[in-house]
């Protein structure tokens, strides 16, 4: 692949570090997303629209670390001794993965920065938990009663007034809840714990994933000068000498 530079041993080390680095990082973010949805109460609300995909964040942690794993064990053919799977054909596939993984990863990471800001986060994102939440109280009054139980909070915002603004609290809750604590404010503060881990993996994953790219038309078998086959072996000349 006429790119700039030839095959060279250090290229391919570099490749098989940031391979495992990256591959370490995707079963993180497995082992995480798993974590979050078995164990982490917040995943296991049930909004409407938008919010409800934001509730299965953990599911998606899974989804984007088991490919990021996948995708490392392609980069690792690349580094085959036959040179059959790091042809022009190859490379830009793998190529491709690597973009769009890239993107995946740094989009992740950066949507659980804002998510990790909590109540300090944009206030484009609170508008849009803000309409969740007026659509949750609604259409499924139930749910949002069982929110409110789950977390101790009442309405959207802290101290929210429900005789004035009813469209806040949701009616026929098995039991008044007085708290002044805004469920907005509650189910961040909740989300924050897994948001934080999650955007740090996927940030540095990212990273990785584009110094790999970079590093694309280096990679594969070191150049015949310096090394032959014999039958299916591979022999270094120097050892010849």
């Amino acid at each position: 692949m006429a790119c700039g530079c030839s095959n060279s041993r250090g290229a391919n080390v570099f490749h098989a570090f940031f391979l495992l680095l990256l591959s370490g990082l995707g079963l993180a973010l497995v082992g995480l997303g798993i974590w979050a949805t078995v164990k982490h109460k917040g995943l296991d609300l049930d909004f409407q629209g938008w919010y409800h995909a934001l509730t299965r964040t953990g599911v998606a942690a899974i989804v984007v670390g088991g490919v990021t794993f996948l995708i490392c064990l392609l980069g690792f053919m690349l580094l085959c001794r036959t040179g059959k799977c790091s042809g022009m054909f190859f490379r830009i596939i793998y190529g491709l993965a690597l973009v769009i993984l890239g993107a995946v990863l740094i989009f992740v990471g950066v949507f659980a920065v804002l998510l990790a800001l909590g109540p300090n986060g944009p206030s484009w994102l609170r508008n849009g938990f803000h309409d969740a939440w007026l659509s949750t109280v609604r259409n499924q009054p139930s749910v949002a009663c069982g929110i409110e139980s789950q977390y101790n909070c009442t309405g959207f915002l802290r101290n929210t007034n429900c005789s004035s603004t009813p469209d806040e609290c949701p009616t026929g809750c098995s039991s008044d809840n007085n708290s002044p604590l805004g469920c907005y404010r509650a189910i961040m503060n909740d989300y924050r714990q897994w948001a934080i881990p999650v955007a740090v993996i996927s940030l540095v994953a990212g990273v990785l994933a584009v110094f790999d790219l970079g590093l694309l038309c280096c990679i594969g078998p070191v150049d015949d000068s310096t090394y032959y086959y014999k039958g299916r072996d591979y022999y270094s000349r120097r050892a010849r000498v």
